[in-house]
């Protein structure tokens, strides 16, 4: 009994089945190309037979013979010919191995035990997680039936099938005789007439699109490509440059008001100017902020693409050390201009400002820099400045309205009053109606007593011109006025900024703000590190958005900045503090020459001459490490010396290739040496290469869009990213139309804006007016009758996110047996995952390929067509035309090869508003079954749909309800 249950728990195996499989493969050249294709290592019980197979196998794939010597031989260089046992046990394995001609029998052994262990290992993991109980028991069940739907797939041999099985129906994918079908065709076809005979599948009601393909056929797999364009956003309060006036403004505000333009990095990676072509508010989602090294801050949705040296890449495929392109200089600077004096008062209280008391007041201790807060506020008019000091305190100079002048005004006025007769016949009460004021106001004015208030002294002026004003007297402090205008009045430290009106002015006059604004609060020196000198310009400040808004005009020179965060400590209590910092070489020279400090001027030339001191070659403006791939490949196999020495040029010793971030000035040089412009333009650059510090979660937030013609991406928050729209499938209409049962995996849109979506087009209501209920009573009935019909259907909406292709397929598979879905639809191939294992995870087109290959055999498994939407690479944008290729596929991977139908879709005012506007094309690249072409379509935006195209009007067939429904539900619009 105890022998039995010990034998037990020995997992399946046949070792003498292992030895005869390998002593074939080793023995026989037929029994090795068998094996190879037939096993996998895992598929052997006994490490050293993994071990063995695994070099055969290498053998077989890299073409070379394999015997006992040669294995031997290549087992030795691996260190591994001991631990399977040496020369002796591989030539136990050749005596051990039975004849060739049985090698399939063997092989089938190894594997129905190798299929043993799998079950065994399956159940064992799934009574670990039952036994764990899981929150979501239904993705556990999920989990599980996928453990042995992969065992099933994995181990699946297609040992081909017999003309007979196929002619008499037994093995038929309609299950019916060819015969039989053949006349079911006939029937059809006179039924119908020649026109609608040929549609055997499942109708579109594109009339160009099913004369082409024959409708949508069961067990086809078909790909909808288009350029990712769908749910790539930015939040709300996102700053976006306008370069030709010089403002910030809140994308939400831009996409409001459909105005305004934008910086956008061109193919030869510089800024310039360009409008955009739509202006996109794309709802409520998911949102996360990406933190930078030098403080830079983005939050947007998590496939919004930002730029690698290797491409675009979405923010979910990004990690921190991923390095991410950030304009290195945005020069643009707005028309408006201010005089000094208003320039150096409002940076001085910014900086150093009191502005929570009814008085402003500045405080300072450096004479150069009081003497100048003096002498501007002075411009402002008659302005009093007292000087206030005690306690150990810095002086606090208070500043307000000078009221000297008013004792010799109040009494001129009194004088002039009782010689103007025209004021002294009036009753005292007659003089107040007159101003509107109480009837005894006046006479302290015409006594000389007092003052009239503001509003009575510009009543009097107008009244009486004759007299003395008292307007510019008793006006309120005019620099009060002006920085409450400024918006900063009433501001505590913490809650400072900068005017937006700041950001519109001239270069000059933000260099002179600039300056007067470290004056106060910066500071420049020259410090030693390890025994090594450097110089340092910073500015200091407890408000963050006022640290990042100087960090933003600095960039506007061309100045590079980091922030760094500190705590600091005052009064007990702690709090946070901002320092922006400028190290780089040319920063700190640029910022010397172009702006200075005042007060602060030997300080800079001492940071200046540092700065032309240090070597040009130092600095951490580098190129992120995989610029060498880029290099190398262009390299080929020249050797460095030679391509110098063709240079007439020494060939550089420290060119540590793949180890070290490049410097821009290297890659310079080496693009001169390959003479290749794309390096010549990488390294002459406006990009700086910031690294990601910090990926954090920020809840769901309203996110909006910009579509940019041509480049396709803009600078935000001081980043670039990339613009999007939507893509399109044609689900409504096989459901609505057809009465099929459609399912839909909507890997990246909600279920609830899915059907958002679907409401829009099924009741031509447009989806501003839905979402805002600004509905009149006919679009109201519409929508009540939409609603009414779709639930007379069934559409089966899957919106798990991060699906796997395992996860997928056993979904479908039940949506098949508890629905009987007829159409399935995906959105989208790249947001799939594969199926996990190494060779996919290391490689995404692998990946791709393991899904195209697996959504294939699910198409023809449940026999139902599958639609399935893919990404476009940034290469068709590249082209003249813009018309998509098969080689356009993002990762393609095998799709070409898997698909039954390829088709692209193309909307030229994606590119150009003013190109063939409401019109579609889309292009059939691949049909299996049939030719190819294109189809164009009538595109209606407000409502997301697409219709039957009449070339006569020039326009869709639209107005009746339902009709010729293309809804959109992702990734282009």
């Amino acid at each position: 009994m105890a022998d039995n249950e010990k034998k037990m728990r020995i997992p399946p195996n046949s070792k003498e089945s292992e030895m005869m499989v390998l002593g074939c493969m080793l023995t026989s050249v037929n029994a090795l190309n068998i094996g190879a294709d037939s096993l996998d290592d895992s598929d052997f019980y006994y490490t050293e037979h993994q071990t063995i197979y695994t070099v055969l196998k290498e053998a077989y794939r890299a073409d070379k013979p394999a015997d006992i010597h040669l294995i031997g031989e290549e087992l030795k260089r691996r260190e591994r010919l001991d631990a399977v046992g040496g020369i002796s046990y591989l030539t136990t394995l050749a005596q051990y191995a039975g004849t060739s001609a049985f090698i399939e029998e063997y092989i089938n052994l190894v594997r129905e035990k190798s299929i043993l262990r799998q079950m065994i290992g399956a159940a064992q993991t799934i009574e670990r997680v039952a036994l764990e109980e899981p929150a979501d028991v239904l993705a556990a069940l999920d989990s599980a039936q996928s453990h042995f739907f992969n065992i099933s797939q994995e181990n699946q041999q297609n040992l081909g099938l017999a003309l007979k099985d196929l002619l008499t129906g037994l093995k038929a994918e309609s299950k019916l005789p060819y015969l039989k079908e053949l006349q079911a065709r006939q029937q059809r076809y006179q039924e119908k007439g020649p026109e609608d005979a040929g549609i055997t599948g499942l109708p579109t009601h594109f009339i160009d699109l099913d004369k082409m393909l024959n409708g949508f056929n069961t067990s086809n797999l078909m790909i909808l490509a288009a350029r990712p364009a769908m749910g790539k956003c930015v939040v709300g309060d996102t700053l976006i440059l306008d370069p030709e006036t010089g403002a910030l403004v809140q994308i939400k505000e831009m996409v409001a008001n459909r105005t305004g333009t934008v910086a956008t990095l061109n193919p030869n990676w510089k800024l310039q100017k360009t409008t955009p072509a739509a202006y996109v508010a794309d709802g409520i989602k998911p949102t996360f902020k990406i933190t930078t090294a030098l403080g830079k801050e983005i939050e947007a949705t998590a496939v919004h693409p930002l730029l690698t040296v290797k491409g675009w890449k979405r923010l979910e495929e990004l990690k921190v050390g991923d390095r991410i392109a950030l304009p290195r200089k945005l020069p643009y600077f707005g028309k408006k201009e201010w005089p000094d004096y208003q320039l150096k008062i409002l940076a001085y209280f910014i900086a150093d400002g009191g502005l929570t008391n009814t008085v402003p007041g500045f405080t300072n201790t450096n004479p150069k820099i009081v003497e100048d807060f003096k002498e501007a506020a002075h411009a402002f008019g008659p302005i009093s400045i007292r000087k206030n000091e005690g306690g150990g305190r810095a002086p606090t100079y208070s500043t307000s309205l000078n009221r000297e002048p008013l004792r010799e005004l109040k009494q001129r006025f009194s004088q002039a009053a009782k010689s103007l007769s025209r004021f002294q016949k009036k009753t005292m009460s007659q003089v107040a109606s007159s101003l509107g004021l109480c009837g005894t106001n006046h006479y302290p004015w015409a006594s000389g007593e007092n003052a009239p208030s503001y509003s009575a002294a510009i009543a009097l002026e107008e009244t009486f011109p004759e007299l003395p004003s008292f307007t510019e007297a008793v006006r309120e402090n005019p620099i009060t006025v002006f920085l409450r205008k400024c918006g900063i009045m009433g501001k505590n430290a913490h809650q400072k900024f900068l005017p937006s009106i700041l950001f519109e002015l001239k270069k000059e006059n933000l260099s002179l703000f600039i300056n007067r604004l470290f004056s106060c609060d910066g500071t420049a020196y020259v410090a030693i590190c390890g025994g090594n000198p450097f110089a340092v310009i910073a500015y200091s400040s407890v408000s963050k958005t006022l640290i990042k808004q100087v960090q933003h005009l600095l960039l506007r020179f061309g100045i590079l900045s980091k922030i760094r965060k500190k705590q600091a400590t005052a009064n007990s209590k702690t709090f946070s503090s901002f320092e922006l910092e400028i190290h780089g070489r040319e920063d700190l020279i640029r910022f010397c020459e172009e702006i200075g400090i005042h007060g602060k001027e030997k300080a800079v030339e001492s940071v200046l001459q540092r700065a032309l001191a240090t070597p040009s070659g130092w600095s951490k403006d580098t190129m992120p490490l995989e610029t060498w791939d880029l290099i190398l490949a262009k390299k080929a196999d020249r050797s460095w010396p030679s391509l110098f020495k063709a240079k007439g040029l020494a060939a550089p010793s420290n060119l540590h290739a793949r180890k070290r971030s490049i410097r821009r000035d290297t890659l310079s040089r080496i693009a001169h040496v390959l003479d290749d412009p794309e390096l010549m333009q990488l390294a002459s650059s406006d990009v700086y290469w910031d690294r990601i510090t910090e990926i954090t979660p920020t809840g769901e937030k309203e996110v909006f869009d910009l579509c940019v013609p041509e480049t396709h991406n803009f600078v935000a928050g001081d980043m670039i990213v990339h613009n999007t729209a939507l893509a399109l499938n044609i689900a409504e209409n096989i459901c609505f139309r057809n009465h099929v049962p459609v399912g839909v995996f909507s890997l990246e849109m909600s279920a609830s804006q899915l059907l958002h979506r679907v409401i829009c087009s099924q009741s031509e209501v447009e989806s501003d007016k839905i979402q805002t209920g600004s509905l009149n009573g006919s679009e109201y009935q519409r929508i009540v009758a939409a609603v009414n019909n779709m639930q007379k259907h069934v559409m089966i909406i899957d919106d798990q996110p991060g699906l796997k292709i395992t996860d997928l397929r056993a979904r479908a598979r039940r949506m098949k047996e508890s629905h009987g879905v007829g159409f399935i639809v995906i959105d989208y191939l790249q947001l799939l995952s594969g199926s996990g294992n190494m060779r996919s995870v290391e490689n995404r087109q692998i990946e791709i390929s393991e899904i195209s290959r697996m959504l294939k055999n699910l198409a023809r498994e449940i026999n139902v067509p599958i639609l399935c939407l893919a990404q476009l690479s940034r290469k068709v944008e590249e082209r003249q035309g813009h018309r998509p290729m098969m080689s356009d596929l993002r990762e393609s991977g095998s799709l070409e090869q898997d698909s039954d139908v390829v088709m692209f879709l193309l909307r030229r005012e994606y590119y150009d508003p003013y190109d063939k506007p409401g019109l579609a094309e889309l292009i059939v690249a691949k049909n299996r079954h049939g030719g190819v072409g294109s189809v164009n379509l009538a595109f209606r935006k407000e409502i997301a749909q697409f219709a039957n195209y009449t070339p006569i009007h020039g326009q869709a067939e639209v107005g009746k309800k339902n009709k010729e429904a293309f809804s959109a539900f992702s990734p282009e619009d």
